[in-house]
């Protein structure tokens, strides 16, 4: 009688450790939970850091002054196109956040492109008003009037 209870412990036993592993995937989906919690962390994440970068390229368009190059704003223009399109990669299952993202991006376009037309209207200015000094300088050949005559007098004798 010994030696039956005896086997119908182990078998018992083996029947609960079966159980045990079937329940297994079950003990994982609590795992899956913990996974998802970490997605959504992972995105609030990415969401931050994205947000930190186009509050800090607008922070450097917003403080660069009228002197700005050409190719800094260029440079600008680049990085929003790169934040951009890491926004639609990596937050694309994220409609809102997306959004409000994509909002402050265009606001910034929208700015940087204001500086740029700012920039390029300085620089059609300046070089306009470089063409006139470059015409008054022309005109006046730096040659005083009794100069002038007496070469013409020089000119006259060699023929």
């Amino acid at each position: 009688m010994v030696g039956g209870l005896k086997n119908l412990g182990s078998e018992v036993s083996s029947k609960v450790e079966e159980l045990m592993q079937a329940d297994g995937p079950q003990g994982q989906g609590g795992q899956g939970e913990e996974k998802l919690a970490q997605g959504v962390d992972e995105n609030s994440k990415l969401k931050e850091k994205i947000e930190g970068k186009i509050k800090g390229l607008k922070e450097k368009i917003d403080k660069s002054d009228d002197k700005t190059s050409l190719n800094t704003y260029s440079g600008y223009e680049e990085e929003v196109k790169n934040l951009r399109e890491e926004l639609e990669k990596k937050l694309k299952d994220k409609k809102e956040d997306r959004e409000k993202l994509e909002n402050k991006l265009k606001e910034l376009e929208k700015s940087l492109k204001e500086k740029i037309e700012k920039r390029k209207k300085a620089l059609e200015d300046a070089k306009s008003k470089f063409e006139k000094y470059k015409e008054q300088v022309g005109a006046a050949s730096g040659v005083t009037d009794g100069a002038r005559v007496k070469n013409q007098g020089g000119v006259g004798l060699q023929a």
